[in-house]
């Protein structure tokens, strides 16, 4: 990924493809669309959900999963959160520090994956509710 966005910062256009197609997808309406700046992509979405966690237990959980040094992963990440900050701060002046774009910002850091996903259907569910009503 550290690769791919030092690339990106030269190649306006990756970043620009992948926009447009989540933009279309996003109008077609009944879809889930996971991205950095989904939440501007899909603006007319139902519900807009950031999960987040704090940086040194996101390391921790790629550095784990990819069986890799914490440092390295530490390393990469930060990198290109700040390529991938600048970038979309630069073609489309969004700020992907500024959550009010979001219905819900949820850290997930003290819970599994299991207890974040029932909280996301909870959430899901009195959307699909409401639009029933």
């Amino acid at each position: 990924l550290e690769e791919f966005s030092r690339y990106a910062e030269k190649h306006p256009e990756i970043d620009r493809q992948i926009d447009e197609r989540t933009a279309r997808m996003a109008k077609l309406g009944n879809v889930i669309i996971d991205g950095r700046i989904a939440a501007w992509m899909a603006e007319d979405a139902d519900l807009k959900i950031l999960l987040t966690v704090p940086v040194e237990v996101r390391v921790r959980r790629i550095a784990k999963r990819e069986r890799r040094s914490y440092r390295d992963v530490l390393k990469e990440t930060v990198e290109r959160e700040k390529s991938e900050a600048m970038r979309f701060k630069k073609f489309y002046g969004i700020d992907i520090n500024d959550y009010s774009s979001f219905d819900i910002v949820f850290n997930t850091e003290h819970f599994s994956k299991g207890e974040t996903l029932k909280l996301l259907e909870l959430a899901v569910g009195f959307i699909v509710k409401k639009g029933k009503e």
